[in-house]
C-alpha cells in the first residue's frame, strides 16, 4: 500500500482509497503511474512511457495525456505539484515528503508474538525509529518600520537590512540590544542580501545606482563597519550581479543569473567564470563554510539545487552534489542553510525544509504572508523577510466605495439581512474581532474575542461567531452567549432556522461539511468528501462547490449531481442562499442568480477584479462586498522551528 497526497493506493489491484471511497484506476493508468514510481523524482520521458505501457501496440496520440489527466484527478493534484509537466520532454512523479509505502502484516500469529520481541530489543538499544517533524512555532518581529525592511543577514547582535523607501534603498545596521538603528548606506535599490566578512569589518552589498544617461548600474560596494568608509570593488560589471559573498577578508564571489566568478577587493578585479557545469540560469545562493548551494534550472529547464565546494587556494568550484527540485523557484529565490545542513525556502503559500539536500516536508503559511528566509540564526532560529499584503473590504453599490480606509486588517464582511448593518472582522484593537458598520459609525460587538469566522442570524437580529475555541451567538444589542464547544471547526457557512429548531452549516478542519443542531447541541456530517463552500435552500436543498469542481452542484442522496442550468457556469469563489436564490460571482465577472424553483441562470451585473473575492452579496439593488488587497509591507523576523 502506498500513501500519496493523503490517498491510499494498492499497486497491486489499483484500488484508490480517499475518504472512506474506493475507485479502482483503469488499468493503463495503475501502469502509467507505476513506471512513473519507478523513477519518482527523475524525468520520465514520453517515449519512454509509450514503451512500458503500450509497447508496440498502436494508440491515439493523447492516450498518455488522458491517463495523467486520470491520475491528477483521482491524486487530487490540481495543481500539478505531485505529478509534474516537462512540455515536449515528458514527466515527473515528485511525491510529497510525507508520501511513503505502508506495508500490510498478513500473518497476525507472527504479529502478535514478533511485536513485543521487537519491541523489547528496540527498547533496550534506544533505536526505536520515530519520525520528527518540524513546526513553526513562533515569529518574532526584529524591525517595526513603516518601510519595507527586507534581505537581512545577522552578526551577533547586529542586524544589517534594506530599507525601501518609495524612492531610495537605504542600507541598515540594528543593535538587536539597545535596538538603536543607524543608515549606512543610500542607492536607488540593493540586490541580494548584504554580506559580512569573516573578520567581522566590512560589508559586501550590490547597489543600484542610476547614471547620468539615466541608464542603470549596478555596482559591488564595500563598506568598513567602523567608519562606513565605502570602496567600490567594481562599477558596472559586465553582467547583472545578484548576490556578493565573503569567502576571506580579501575575496568575494559575486553571483549573476548566468556566472558566478571570484572578486578581488584590492585589484578591483572579476575572474573568468567559476562555473564546473553548464545551466540555463541561476535564481538564488547561499554561502557556507566553503560550501555554495545554488537554485535554478538546469540546461533541460528543470528546476534543481546543486551543492558546489569552494577551495580558496585555487578559487575552484566543484559540485558535490544535485538534487531536482518539486517547483520552479521564483526570481529571485530567497533561502538558507543551517550548520547542520538543514535548508529552508517558502515557495507560494508553503515552507519547504530539506535535509541533506533531500526534500523532508512542507508547512503551510497563511495566504496573505510570504518567509523569505535569508540566514540561519541558531539551530531551529531562522531570519526572514516576512511580506504580507493589507486586506480591505470593499463595497461595491452607486458610490463604489470602501467600507473601512484604515490601516488595520478589513475583512469578510456580510450584508445584515433586511437591515442596513454590515458586520466584518478586522483588528484595529489588536485582536482580531467582530465590528458592525450603522448609520456611518463602527463599532466592536465581540470585546476581547477572537473571531474566526462568523454569519449573520437568518432574520438579522442576531450573529454567530466562531471563536477560539466555541461557538457564540452576540445578539446586536447584548453581551454574546457562549453556546457550544467548536475547535474542530473552520469556518462558519450559514444560519438556518425552521420549525424544527436553529441550524449553523460549517466546514470542520478537514474541510467536511457539518450540519450543527444548535438546540441539541449535535453535530452531522452530510457529505463524505472535501467541500469548498456550500449553502441550504429554504427547502432543504443542499448546494455544494468542491475543490475538484468549479461549478455548483446538488447533494442528493449523499451523492453531488449536475445542475442542468449551472454546468456551463464557472464559479469565481463563493455563493450565497438570499432572497429565495443563489448569488454567485462567474470566472466572467458577472454576477449571477440561480432561482432552483425555474431552473434558470440571469446575469444581474458585473463586477471588476477588485470585487472577485465576494464575501456577500445582494440582489435589490445590486450590491457586492470583498475582499480586496491593499499595501505591501515588509519586516524582518526570527522564525522559530520546532523538530518535533
Amino acid at each position: 500500500m502506498l500513501i500519496i497526497n493523503g490517498r491510499a493506493l494498492n499497486l497491486t489491484t489499483g484500488e484508490l482509497m480517499y475518504l472512506g471511497e474506493t475507485i479502482l484506476l483503469e488499468a493503463k493508468v495503475l501502469a502509467v503511474f507505476k513506471a512513473l514510481y519507478a523513477s519518482r523524482g527523475e524525468l520520465v520521458s514520453q517515449e519512454a512511457l509509450f514503451a512500458q505501457v503500450w509497447g508496440d501496440t498502436i494508440v491515439a496520440p493523447n492516450a498518455l495525456q488522458r491517463c495523467i489527466a486520470q491520475l491528477r484527478k483521482h491524486l487530487g493534484d490540481d495543481n500539478k505539484n505531485v505529478l509534474q509537466t516537462f512540455p515536449k520532454k515528458g514527466y515527473r512523479l515528485q511525491p510529497d515528503p510525507g508520501d511513503t509505502p505502508v506495508q500490510s502484516i498478513k500473518y497476525q500469529f507472527y504479529f502478535a508474538v514478533g511485536l513485543p520481541l521487537i519491541l523489547g530489543v528496540a527498547l533496550l538499544l534506544n533505536v526505536l525509529p520515530t519520525k520528527r517533524s518540524y513546526q513553526l512555532s513562533t515569529i518574532q518581529p526584529l524591525t517595526y518600520g513603516v518601510a519595507n525592511e527586507q534581505n537581512g543577514t545577522l552578526n551577533h547582535d547586529q542586524l544589517f537590512y534594506i530599507e525601501r523607501g518609495a524612492a531610495t534603498a537605504t542600507l541598515v545596521r540594528k543593535n538587536l540590544h539597545t535596538e538603536q538603528s543607524t543608515p549606512l548606506h543610500s542607492a536607488a535599490d540593493y540586490y541580494g542580501i548584504p554580506s559580512i566578512s569573516p573578520d567581522g569589518s566590512n560589508l559586501a552589498v550590490v547597489a543600484l545606482t542610476m547614471q547620468s544617461d539615466k541608464q542603470k548600474c549596478t555596482q559591488l560596494i564595500s563598506l568598513q563597519l567602523t567608519n562606513a568608509n565605502q570602496t567600490t570593488m567594481h562599477a558596472c560589471p559586465p553582467f547583472a550581479v545578484q548576490q556578493l559573498y565573503w569567502v576571506s577578508n580579501n575575496r568575494l564571489l559575486a553571483v549573476s543569473r548566468e556566472h558566478i566568478v571570484a572578486v578581488d577587493p584590492d585589484s578591483k578585479t572579476l575572474s573568468a567564470d567559476l562555473l564546473p557545469i553548464k545551466l540555463q540560469q541561476i535564481s538564488g545562493s547561499y554561502w557556507q563554510d566553503s560550501k555554495l548551494y545554488v537554485m535554478g534550472l538546469d540546461q533541460q529547464s528543470i528546476p534543481t539545487l546543486w551543492l558546489f565546494a569552494y577551495k580558496l587556494q585555487t578559487s575552484e568550484l566543484s559540485l558535490i552534489k544535485q538534487t531536482t527540485l518539486p517547483y520552479t523557484s521564483d526570481q529571485p529565490a530567497y533561502f538558507s542553510v543551517a550548520q547542520d545542513g538543514t535548508l529552508v525556502q517558502q515557495h507560494k503559500d508553503r515552507v519547504y525544509i530539506y535535509r541533506d539536500l533531500r526534500l523532508s516536508q512542507s508547512l503551510a503559511l497563511t495566504e496573505y504572508q510570504q518567509l523569505h528566509f535569508t540566514s540561519a540564526a541558531a539551530p531551529d532560529q531562522w531570519l526572514a523577510s516576512r511580506i504580507r499584503t493589507d486586506r480591505q473590504v470593499a463595497l461595491l453599490d452607486t458610490n463604489n466605495t470602501r467600507l473601512a480606509a484604515t490601516p488595520f486588517d478589513e475583512q469578510d464582511a456580510q450584508f445584515q439581512p433586511d437591515g442596513e448593518h454590515i458586520a466584518f472582522i478586522s483588528n484595529r484593537s489588536g485582536l482580531q474581532e467582530l465590528w458592525l458598520q450603522e448609520a456611518g459609525a463602527v463599532k466592536r460587538i465581540s470585546p476581547e474575542q477572537y473571531i474566526r469566522s462568523f454569519v449573520w442570524q437568518q432574520d438579522g437580529q442576531a450573529i454567530w461567531m466562531l471563536g477560539a475555541e466555541h461557538i457564540n451567538k452576540q445578539l446586536l444589542n447584548a453581551q454574546p452567549q457562549r453556546l457550544m464547544p467548536a475547535d474542530d471547526l473552520e469556518v462558519l457557512l450559514q444560519h438556518i432556522s425552521t420549525s424544527a429548531g436553529e441550524f449553523l452549516l460549517a466546514l470542520d478542519k478537514s474541510a467536511q461539511l457539518i450540519l450543527i443542531d444548535v438546540n441539541r447541541q449535535t453535530q452531522q456530517q452530510l457529505f463524505s468528501g472535501a467541500v469548498h463552500w456550500a449553502q441550504l435552500s429554504n427547502s432543504g436543498q443542499v448546494f455544494i462547490a468542491t475543490p475538484d469542481s468549479p461549478s455548483i452542484k446538488l447533494l442528493e442522496n449523499a451523492r453531488l449531481t449536475d445542475i442542468t442550468a449551472l454546468q456551463q457556469q464557472i464559479l469565481q469563489w463563493r455563493f450565497y442562499w438570499r432572497d429565495d436564490q443563489l448569488l454567485f460571482a462567474d470566472k466572467q465577472q458577472r454576477i449571477m442568480a440561480y432561482h432552483p424553483q425555474h431552473n434558470e441562470v440571469r446575469e444581474l451585473g458585473q463586477y471588476t477584479a477588485d470585487y472577485a473575492v465576494a464575501t456577500d452579496l445582494q440582489a435589490m439593488p445590486l450590491r457586492i462586498l470583498a475582499n480586496t488587497t491593499g499595501a505591501e509591507h515588509a519586516m524582518q523576523v526570527l522564525v522559530k522551528l520546532d523538530l518535533r
